[in-house]
């Protein structure tokens, strides 16, 4: 069940709860505005695993910043090295 059917159904959910304590408002408030489409939880279980420091549920660390940004080395590469002149 998404977010918004839950709102639409009256329903309050943790992460209703999570952004109210956030947001200082209250719960039925984030699900009122989550009902009316005018407020969106932007969390996907699937990005949030291992957040804080934990290991993520597929057991798999997440890449750090510097790995997360090193290029990949593609071999056989026709291109001239940036040394060679003209």
């Amino acid at each position: 069940m998404t977010q918004l059917e839950a709102a639409r159904k009256g329903l309050i959910t943790a992460e209703m709860r999570r952004v109210a304590q956030r947001e200082c408002v209250a719960p039925e408030f984030v699900r009122e505005e989550v009902a009316r489409g005018r407020l969106v939880i932007p969390a996907n279980k699937r990005h949030l695993a291992g957040s804080g420091g934990a290991t993520p549920a597929n057991g798999h660390d997440p890449p750090s910043a510097t790995q997360a940004r090193r290029p990949t080395r593609v071999s056989g590469s026709t291109r001239p090295s940036p040394s060679a002149g003209p």
